[in-house]
């Protein structure tokens, strides 16, 4: 029996023994059974025993008060009797139990009795005072009276709601305790987060009233956010797997305080102006929002969001219970992103194995894959077809192989091979030439390698082995080496015929040259000769007819031998034969300018060295081919060439301000305007020199010509 009870059982007994005296009483004082002096003493007897009662006694009659115990004014808050005596019973009476007193009363004044009653009185200071009453109708002083016992169970009332308080707490307690082990049970019985989500919220409903609950995490980036979970109340872009900015959002302001807040939702001006990002949830109708930060691991990862149509429907205490189940399901979220992430990576993983193996099977190098005491762990199908099918099982088969060095012709020792020494001695080795005998005797050539694996720790935990079988390669190798030979041979004929054609050709140009001179221009100059004397003779009769024809041959004459002077001119040039290649160039710049109309400069010291004549020839040669090339293509208006020394070099550059052109390729056989390009590059090569172009559309061309001493 608790302590309540007790009190109870006590009070109900010192209640049966006040009756009793209070019916011995009764009875002294019935009519013509007492004398005179008789209530004088049972008056006394009475205020006695009254008197001294710590409960309030009081009586009344006609529903007035005509007695009040001390104990009864003090509970009243009264200065005394005289506060009391004559006010009506119902002035102190809580309105709550108005009605029930009145009832109690009636019953009273008809004589009958009532049951103990739990009430309440007012005090005339306004106080509330729990009571609990007894009351009983008696005869006093010749008058039907109704005697009242209250006793003041104030503090036995405060004890009872904070023992029920305490009971309710406890309740609650035990209910959210056995909701976190569920919820950690639901966490620890899987890593199916979906799975997690659906049973949490389940159980978070039982403590934490909801219309819709969210997950919201912050995506990898930092700057957004997506709703893992959401159930019930629909709001718009608010649906499970959304993605929205983190900016302007509760889950921003719960991660950036690092605590839960509660927020209460009343006009839509006041949303918009503290988290606008919750302007969909206010509109669905919801007015109340719980949101705890999600943190794992110290770093917060979202947040968890519940929602109430209700305005103000959450307290502080649901904010540390919601704070506790976060605590749980951060944990769980983590977990599971980390398991997520351990399936992709084992995913990935089992692909690039994979992918590994397949790329090993279609390699047609060996590929050998050993652990740390040398034992493999893979062979691919290219190694026993380069080791003529014998199964490698690891290094302590190196033995048997037969090896010797390329560059030595030594044979190779078991622990000279690359997957030995990067087994043994953790060293790398890469593409060491050796020849080898595989084991159903074919002689080959490979490149042997050998690369060991490491953990972090830098230890050696397996090896690599590679062996490329070379042995076609130095094959067409040898051959590709012998037609570059041959190439170059050919080359260098070509070279040499090409010098000795640009010889031929120079020498036929001064014989012909020479020829003009000696024969056709010779017998010119006669035929003027005699044209004049045969002008001279002419008879006077008919003379002026005649003459006319005369003199028109001799014009055709002079001009055959102008034409006749230039073509010797371009077959060899005199000047260049007299006074070397800048003279020859400014001549024939000039020639050039009066023919086209480009504006041509030749820049040069006249002070330098000469170079020998089938050199100069040659650079004539591919100026005349290059200026050429400018009067044919590059629309151009000026052109400027310069002969000089630069670094032991002799330097013949040709620029133009034309339209230039894509040298990308240059040069490129086939196209008729390479030619030109072509031919300057032979000549070039013919007498030891290189040819570089420079040219971009619509930025003109510069070739240089360089040519060592």
């Amino acid at each position: 029996m608790n302590n309540v009870e007790e009190k109870k059982e006590e009070l109900i007994e010192e209640l049966v023994d006040i009756r009793q005296r209070m019916s011995e009483l009764n009875r002294s004082a019935i009519p013509n059974k007492l004398t005179e002096e008789e209530p004088m003493k049972s008056e006394e007897h009475y205020r006695n025993l009254v008197e001294v009662s710590p409960d309030m006694i009081a009586l009344h009659s006609r529903r007035k008060y005509v007695y009040m115990n001390p104990a009864g004014i003090k509970m009243l808050r009264a200065a005394g009797q005289g506060d009391l005596i004559g006010r009506s019973i119902f002035e102190i009476i809580h309105p709550e139990w108005l009605e029930m007193v009145r009832e109690r009363i009636s019953q009273l004044e008809q004589g009958k009795g009532v049951a103990l009653l739990e009430e309440k009185y007012i005090g005339l200071d306004g106080t509330i005072v729990d009571v609990e009453v007894a009351a009983s109708p008696i005869f006093f002083q010749g008058e039907r009276m109704v005697q009242v016992i209250a006793r003041d169970i104030t503090e036995r009332k405060r004890a009872e709601e904070a023992l029920r308080e305490s009971e309710r707490q406890a309740q609650q307690s035990a209910r959210e305790k056995a909701t976190l082990s569920e919820i950690a049970r639901i966490i620890s019985s899987t890593f199916s987060i979906e799975e997690v989500y659906k049973l949490f919220s389940e159980e978070v409903k039982k403590l934490i009233s909801f219309d819709r609950i969210t997950v919201t995490l912050v995506s990898q980036e930092g700057n957004t956010l997506v709703n893992r979970y959401v159930e019930g109340t629909s709001a718009p872009g608010k649906d499970q797997g959304s993605t929205f900015p983190k900016e302007g959002t509760a889950t921003a302001g719960v991660i950036q305080g690092r605590k839960g807040l509660i927020f209460n939702l009343q006009e839509e001006s006041e949303v918009d102006s503290l988290f606008p990002a919750l302007l969909p949830e206010f509109r669905a109708g919801l007015r109340s929002l719980l949101s705890v930060p999600l943190i794992s691991r110290d770093q917060p990862i979202g947040a968890l969001h519940l929602h109430s149509r209700i305005y103000k429907a959450y307290s502080e205490g649901d904010l540390n219970l919601a704070e506790s189940i976060a605590n749980q399901i951060a944990g769980a979220i983590a977990n599971a992103q980390l398991f997520s992430e351990l399936k992709r990576t084992e995913e990935a993983l089992r692909r690039s194995e994979l992918f590994l193996r397949d790329v090993l099977d279609t390699l047609p190098i060996s590929v050998s894959i050993t652990d740390k005491n040398g034992k493999v762990l893979l062979n691919n199908p290219a190694r026993n077809k380069t080791w003529g099918g014998e199964e490698f099982k690891g290094i302590s088969q190196l033995g048997k192989y037969k090896g010797w060095w390329a560059d030595t012709g030594e044979k190779v020792e078991e622990d000279e091979w690359g997957l030995a020494r990067a087994v043994k001695e953790g060293k790398t080795s890469l593409n060491r030439m050796m020849h080898i005998e595989t084991f159903d005797g074919q002689k080959k050539t490979i490149l042997n390698s050998g690369v060991p694996i490491r953990d972090k720790s830098g230890e050696v935990i397996g090896a690599i082995s590679v062996n490329q079988d070379i042995t076609e390669l130095k094959r067409v190798e040898s051959q590709v080496k012998k037609l570059l030979q041959s190439v170059s041979e050919k080359q260098e004929e070509l070279r040499a015929l090409g010098v000795r054609l640009a010889e031929v050709d120079e020498e036929e140009r001064r014989r012909l040259a020479r020829e003009l001179h000696d024969r056709v221009g010779q017998n010119l100059t006669a035929l003027g000769i005699n044209l004049n004397i045969l002008c001279a003779n002419l008879p006077a009769e008919g003379a002026a007819k005649t003459s006319k024809f005369v003199e028109d041959s001799l014009r055709l004459v002079t001009e055959t031998v102008g034409d006749i002077r230039n073509l010797m001119a371009e077959l060899r040039p005199p000047v260049l034969d007299e006074y070397g290649l800048l003279a020859a160039l400014r001549w024939y710049g000039e020639q050039f300018s009066e023919r086209t109309g480009v504006a041509t400069a030749i820049r040069g010291d006249d002070r330098m060295q000469r170079l020998s004549s089938s050199k100069e020839i040659a650079l004539f040669r591919i100026a005349q081919e290059a200026l050429t090339n400018v009067a044919k293509h590059a629309r151009a208006s000026h052109v400027t060439v310069t002969l000089e020394r630069v670094d032991e070099k002799t330097v013949m550059s040709l620029a133009d301000d034309g339209v230039g052109f894509d040298n990308r390729g240059y040069p490129s056989q086939g196209k008729p305007t390479s030619w030109g390009l072509i031919t300057i590059r032979e000549r070039a090569e013919a007498i030891g020199g290189q040819v570089k172009i420079e040219s971009e559309p619509g930025k003109g061309t510069r070739i240089i010509v360089e040519l060592r001493k």
